[in-house]
């Protein structure tokens, strides 16, 4: 199923210029499948540090989330 999808992402206040203290609030908004939509779905991961000062963290969670709920609603409901 093709799934269409947008992340976003802003930073947490007070906003510190040291790396390890950054965190963000993430989203990821979609909808399925994209010629036909079905559903819609968002993850919201609010307040997610930087531990690994690796900015690609925060996004993966959203991304591994969103496969999930698609894959469980597309086997009970298609």
């Amino acid at each position: 199923v093709q799934i269409a999808c947008k992340t976003g992402t802003a930073e947490v206040e007070p906003y510190s210029s040291r790396k390890e203290n950054q965190s963000w609030h993430s989203w990821l908004v979609a909808y399925a499948p994209y010629d036909d939509p079905k559903v819609t779905v968002t993850v919201v991961s609010p307040d997610i540090s930087n531990y690994d000062h690796n900015s690609s963290y925060q996004l993966n969670i959203n991304s591994r989330l969103m496969r999930r709920i698609s894959k469980l609603y597309f086997e009970k409901y298609d």
